[in-house]
């Protein structure tokens, strides 16, 4: 088997990326919030794991009522790779909703993330009065 020297010293020379960031929502009804995370100038990423997700209620349960639907986007705002839509009531306490996806078993390789702003990007958007947090997080390899 020809062993291609190249690819596997970059292979070697690699940076592990694990990036989470986060951002609350108001009590503003509805409302859109939005997250990115990119690689700095000069690396790309290969992303193994995209996730993005709300918390779960407060306490007082002031998320009655509030929904979210969510859209993850890579290299832009264009090339929209996964959706979920607003996650329903149990009963008269809220569910979190989220995507999270391993880009080898979905995709049958890694997320090849080159733009420096906007690289995996999500966007929410919630009904209700809801003040929970949304999540995104990253996990891959820089190079």
């Amino acid at each position: 088997m020809e062993r291609h020297t190249e690819y596997h010293k970059e292979l070697e020379n690699e940076d592990k990326v694990y990036e989470i960031t986060s951002v609350a929502f108001t009590a503003a009804n509805p409302e859109t919030k939005t997250l990115q995370l990119s690689p700095p100038e000069g690396k790309i990423w290969h992303l193994d794991i995209i996730k993005a997700w709300t918390d779960e209620a407060p306490t007082d349960n002031t998320n009655v009522g509030s929904l979210t639907d969510l859209d993850i986007y890579i290299n832009g705002t264009a090339k929209k790779v996964a959706k979920s839509y607003a996650s329903d009531m149990i009963g008269t306490t809220y569910r979190t909703c989220g995507i999270a996806f391993h880009c080898q078993q979905k995709f049958g390789q890694r997320l090849k993330i080159t733009e420096t702003v906007n690289g995996a990007y999500v966007t929410a958007t919630k009904t209700g009065t809801g003040t929970h947090t949304l999540w995104l997080s990253v996990e891959g390899t820089a190079i």
